[in-house]
């Protein structure tokens, strides 16, 4: 029996509840779109020239998801800080979304104090924490959640109220235009990955189970095109935290054009395994690349998988990656013998920088 059929083995390292959060990423999505609809934004928030979400880690997941997602949708530019620091084109004309799952994220409480000075148009989302107290105390527009289908507490595992909620506030301000019928068939494909993913599903008949022990042992390198590049920097970062397993990501066609000639050396290059993400809605000539990039890995002795997506639209098809890889990097930890919920050095550096 694989180990990742062991229901009681997956169950004792599980201790934090990560795959109920997983598992509950549907749950999320419908919270955080009907409480979003709910918000009211000032008239002044719907004619902005550029829009600048601040945040850190899990609380800007979402927002690499939008961004590549909706490129062909947004009609003005939107950019993700990650920093202490504003960019230099933020002015009053800027619609400034501050999200922090926790609510206590230093580099977003730096950028709110800065937003403030520069007149911004200020909008949060958190479930708490410091980051509440500042959008209550400024009276500026919030979307505060009760994190009830996060039972993990993780932020990169309540990707349904960040993703959504980021949503929810770019449609009130008129820059996207999401149906409830587009929330419904989300719903729809991120429920039948997760029936198709669910430990009681064997390995041979679980494609979660299967890429994860594909990659088991192995640095994962994943890659993707287009619409889905904002899905492979989720990918990595759930692989990275919830699998305490190294992994990257490379978009094609740009990686044809460096990343080919770095597979010779050195000999630990035979140490990866690629994880490709080839979706039939790209552009025919990067959908063209798969098979020859993938025939020089093998080449180059390396190992991969190939995932394709079957859901038949850009939206769907990037929460049916989003939920897949939530799943792999669950039964990656898994087979790593880590709790996924764990996070002790991200820990380790925030407790000394505090001591600083």
């Amino acid at each position: 029996m694989s180990k990742l059929d062991d229901l009681k083995q997956i169950q004792k390292l599980d201790g934090g509840g990560v795959l109920e959060s997983i598992a509950s990423l549907d749950k999320q999505i419908r919270q955080a779109w009907e409480e979003t609809q709910k918000l009211i934004l000032p008239e002044e928030y719907k004619g902005c020239n550029n829009v600048v979400v601040c945040g850190m880690g899990g609380s800007t997941l979402g927002t690499h998801i939008i961004k590549t997602l909706f490129a062909e949708e947004l009609d003005v530019p939107l950019e993700i800080v990650n920093d202490y620091k504003l960019p230099n084109f933020a002015d009053d004309d800027t619609l400034c979304i501050l999200s922090s799952y926790s609510g206590n994220t230093e580099e977003v409480m730096k950028v709110a104090e800065e937003a403030v000075e520069k007149q911004l148009k200020i909008v949060g989302i958190c479930a708490g924490g410091e980051l509440a107290e500042f959008l209550k105390s400024h009276n500026f527009p919030a979307y505060i959640f009760e994190p009830k289908f996060n039972v993990s507490g993780q932020p990169r595992l309540g990707l349904g109220y960040s993703i959504m909620g980021q949503l929810g506030i770019l449609c009130r301000a008129g820059f996207l235009d999401i149906e409830e019928k587009d929330i419904n068939e989300i719903i729809g494909v991120v429920k039948k990955i997760g029936q198709n993913c669910v430990p009681e599903i064997d390995t041979k008949n679980n494609p979660a189970k299967e890429l994860a022990g594909e990659i088991h042992g192995k640095i994962a390198v994943a890659v993707g095109s287009e619409f889905l590049a904002g899905n492979l920097h989720v990918l990595a970062n759930q692989i990275n935290e919830n699998s305490k397993n190294f992994a990257a990501y490379f978009l094609l066609p740009e990686l044809n054009h460096h990343l080919l000639e770095g597979l010779g050396h050195p000999e630990a290059c035979r140490q990866l395994h690629f994880l490709f993400i080839n979706s039939r809605l790209y552009h025919e000539r990067t959908g063209s690349r798969y098979h020859l990039t993938e025939e020089v890995v093998k080449k180059n002795n390396i190992s991969y998988s190939e995932f394709v997506p079957t859901s038949r639209t850009k939206l769907l098809q990037s929460f049916e990656i989003l939920s897949l890889g939530s799943f792999i990097s669950f039964y990656l930890a898994i087979l790593n013998g880590e709790d996924p919920s764990k996070i002790p050095w991200v820990n380790y550096l925030k407790n000394k920088l505090r001591e600083a």
